[in-house]
């Protein structure tokens, strides 16, 4: 079953997501449940395809996390430190 996936096989967006869903005692059928998707999706999510800037969008809500964070996670924001200038 994809539950018995090595945590090795994750993506590094895949990792910062189950570390989320832990902090929240939320499982992979909750958040595909609270986003609106798949659970075949939310896997892929994990091991393969980061999500697209919109599914961030619904990822952010249904962990309460500001969407910036959710998309720099998924790599659409560059992981820079803020600019002094």
């Amino acid at each position: 079953s994809p539950q018995a996936r090595p945590t090795a096989d994750l993506t590094p967006f895949g990792a910062w997501l189950l570390a989320r869903l832990a902090e929240r005692e939320m499982t992979r059928a909750d958040l595909a449940r609270a986003v609106g998707r798949s659970s075949g999706l939310v896997a892929k999510w994990l091991y393969s395809n980061e999500p697209l800037p919109a599914s961030c969008e619904r990822i952010a809500a249904a962990l309460m996390l500001p969407v910036d964070q959710v998309l720099e996670a998924a790599g659409h924001r560059p992981g820079a430190s803020p600019r002094s200038d």
